[in-house]
């Protein structure tokens, strides 16, 4: 009885495995159906792309670019991350005659970037790219905290995609230590070097078989750490120069903000030779912008000129119209001084009027009625030998007539009139030379 009844069981089990075995593999061809048709997809809309390279089609993309948000993000995974990628490279790089296609290209690589799960280094870089241009910012549309707040968001994804490159990447890797394209073949088989190596299992001694599947592992590994490498160098090469130089321009700009760049730069491994290089850089530019806004400013003190004890010596000006010239040369006679204009006030030639600034003027209200006339924010800089006027002529710009055009224009109606004269005496003489021959043949 207790035979019978363990057969049975076997027998139900025996049926139960087999249709077990039915449904997985039912379920195994529809889930290798279903990648099919998902691979297939994915080739499709990534071949859609593609095409907006040759149409030019921004509307077109712009619909598509949507339609995959919709239909892959909430999946995301590899397929998403590619096409996404490849979409805003293509909004950001090709010239789509439109000014919306840069900052959609960049509003869907923030959202790729922003989203939750791995994504690969290389698809990451690709979509940071996308990010170094700020167009806001550009026409003025964000400033102040507004653009400070923007700047530190995106320098963030930067110095993020930064981190994993300078982790993973090994400094000393030499691309000429390639991996044999196969390891030497086990001993004992009597195969060639060079030769297909068999499988593990055609092996019977286990020893050998086991030492045989840890020198194929081991290569595998060294074959995959060598492609990762060479990789990860690429990228380097593709993207590390452009980093430094959108960090730079980007913590050059107003509001500055070094202590948080220096942060960045640590908390993110930042090698200290590129590290050095910005914050050396992104000082200079700084410095720069300040003296340039500085120098730019009237000066503090109105009456600079008149504590300069040179410049209260008496100078002769005077007469109808001078030339800033003249009034300069007067100026350097009196005063020792060398005193010049800038370069953008080479062609400056201000009317001066008539000049009348007493019998005796100094030369410090001489250089500062120059100052004052058709200039915005024109005033006398200190050089090492004297004074150098600077400002923004407002003298309006003469326009210069060529020579061979005012002499047409002089002696062309005198042509005019020439000619027409000319052709009416001809006309006249003509018409009598025929009138006489007519009246000669009916006198015969």
């Amino acid at each position: 009885m207790a035979t019978r009844l363990a057969s049975f069981l076997i027998l139900v089990l025996a049926m139960c495995l087999a249709a077990a075995d039915v449904v997985f593999a039912g379920a195994r061809d529809v889930s290798h159906d279903d990648d099919k048709a998902i691979k297939a997809g994915y080739h499709k809309d990534m071949g859609r792309i593609l095409s907006f390279h040759k149409s030019k089609d921004f509307g077109g993309l712009q619909e598509l670019v949507e339609e995959i948000e919709r239909k892959w993000g909430p999946r995301s995974g590899e397929y998403y991350l590619d096409l996404m990628a490849t979409a805003c490279e293509m909004l950001t790089t090709v010239d789509f005659r439109s000014g919306r296609q840069g900052p959609l290209g960049q509003k869907y690589a923030l959202l790729t970037l922003t989203r939750p799960g791995p994504i690969p280094l290389d698809k990451e870089w690709k979509l940071v790219f996308c990010l170094r241009q700020h167009f806001d910012y550009e026409k003025g549309a964000v400033k102040g905290e507004e653009w400070s707040k923007q700047r530190t968001e995106r320098a963030r994804l930067w110095f993020r995609a930064w981190q994993r490159l300078e982790r993973e990447i090994e400094p000393d890797f030499n691309p000429k230590d390639r991996p044999p394209a196969q390891i030497p073949p086990p001993p004992g088989l009597g195969i060639r070097a060079g030769a297909p190596l068999p499988p593990p299992q055609a092996i019977r001694d286990p020893k050998v078989r086991k030492q045989y599947e840890e020198a194929l592992e081991e290569h595998r590994k060294k074959q995959e750490a060598y492609a990762r490498q060479v990789e990860l160098h690429d990228l380097a090469k593709r993207y590390l120069q452009k980093a430094e130089q959108y960090v730079i321009a980007t913590y050059s700009s107003p509001p500055f903000n070094q202590p948080e760049l220096q942060q960045y730069l640590a908390d993110h491994g930042i090698s200290q030779d590129a590290r050095a290089r910005i914050l050396k850089e992104v000082d200079r530019r700084t410095t720069n912008y300040l003296a340039a806004q500085e120098k730019a400013k009237p000066s503090a003190d109105p009456f600079e000129l008149r504590r300069d004890r040179r410049l209260a010596v008496l100078v002769i000006v005077g007469g109808d119209k001078p030339k800033l010239e003249e009034i300069l040369q007067s100026l350097r006679g009196a005063t020792g001084l060398l005193l010049t204009v800038a370069d953008n006030l080479a062609d400056h030639e201000p009317d001066f009027g008539k000049v009348n600034l007493g019998a005796h003027p100094r030369a410090w209200q001489v250089m500062e009625m120059v100052a004052h006339r058709q200039l915005r924010n024109g005033r006398w800089e200190k050089t090492e030998n004297g004074y150098r006027l600077t400002g923004h002529s407002l003298v309006p710009v003469r326009p210069t007539t060529n020579l061979f055009v005012i002499l047409l224009l002089w002696f062309l109606p005198g042509i005019v009139v020439v000619g027409l004269t000319a052709f009416y005496w001809w006309r006249r003489k003509g018409a009598h030379v025929a009138h006489s021959t007519e009246a000669g043949s009916q006198k015969r």
